[in-house]
């Protein structure tokens, strides 16, 4: 789910760069549901399996909540000087290179840790 949501909104960011009419963007936006979806989905398995007690999980799943709400504030804080010094362009593909740059470490984290050398490691 998480690099369902990453290749969205890679996509999304990215193509709001490259249309040249506006309407166009209404065809992009379809990939911001997806992208909220696949997030919140995976936020909400992750949390309640593995980082949260037994009986804990509400509780966690809160903790989690108040977490992305302050990375959404500096987010929007840094995303807005970036949008007043640098302009719209330069924001919207750094955030698309960001994050497909972090897709390409999640598959690779995920590689590493299911190879038979890291398996073997584990035991």
């Amino acid at each position: 789910l998480i690099l369902i949501a990453q290749s969205a909104y890679a996509v999304r960011v990215i193509g709001y760069t490259l249309v040249n009419k506006a309407w166009l963007i209404l065809a992009l936006e379809p990939l911001h549901g997806v992208t909220y979806a696949c997030v919140k989905t995976a936020q909400v398995h992750f949390t309640a399996t593995t980082i949260s007690r037994p009986g804990l999980e509400s509780t966690a799943q809160g903790l989690t909540t108040v977490m992305s709400a302050l990375g959404t504030i500096a987010g929007q804080w840094l995303g807005g000087w970036i949008m007043q010094e640098y302009g719209p362009s330069i924001l919207y593909r750094g955030a698309g290179l960001i994050v497909f740059t972090s897709s390409l470490v999640f598959v690779a984290s995920h590689v590493c840790s299911s190879s038979p050398a890291a398996t073997n490691r584990r035991a």
